[in-house]
């Protein structure tokens, strides 16, 4: 085993997640970070995510989820409309045409888990979820 400190480990095993995910959604014109949120918006079709839940689930700053929802917008994947419940926010919703993908971004996303799990037995990514889990709890 490397001698090597765990949250460093951790970061670039992050990093390792991210090249192959950016490489995977490349041909979709999508980056890592962009696709993390279509996934977020496909799973909560009551269309209730705000920024600020965005900001919460992925530890982002409002800057950078702002940026990205740009990109998502300028795509015609992603737009803002008005909370009914809160005036000051913006709910996040996805347009027709991000509709159209969802299927297809839920095979990426299969893909990914299955590209970055290749090496390992069904027991070791088990642990490795409890592990995970116990550390962001």
């Amino acid at each position: 085993m490397r001698n090597e400190k765990i949250a460093i480990l951790i970061k670039r095993a992050a990093l390792v997640v991210e090249k192959i995910s950016n490489n995977i959604l490349a041909p979709y014109d999508l980056t890592n970070a962009q696709f993390k949120i279509l996934m977020m918006l496909y799973k909560n079709p009551d269309q209730t995510v705000r920024q600020a839940d965005i900001e919460s689930r992925f530890s982002m700053t409002n800057p950078t989820v702002t940026g990205i929802i740009q990109n998502l917008e300028k795509k015609n994947l992603v737009q803002r409309v008005e909370n009914p419940n809160d005036k000051r926010s913006k709910l996040l919703v996805l347009t027709p045409q991000a509709r159209e993908m969802e299927q297809k971004m839920y095979e990426l996303s299969e893909r990914r888990e299955k590209e970055v799990t290749s090496h390992w037995t069904k027991e070791e990514c088990e642990q490795l979820i409890v592990l995970l889990n116990k550390l962001l709890d």
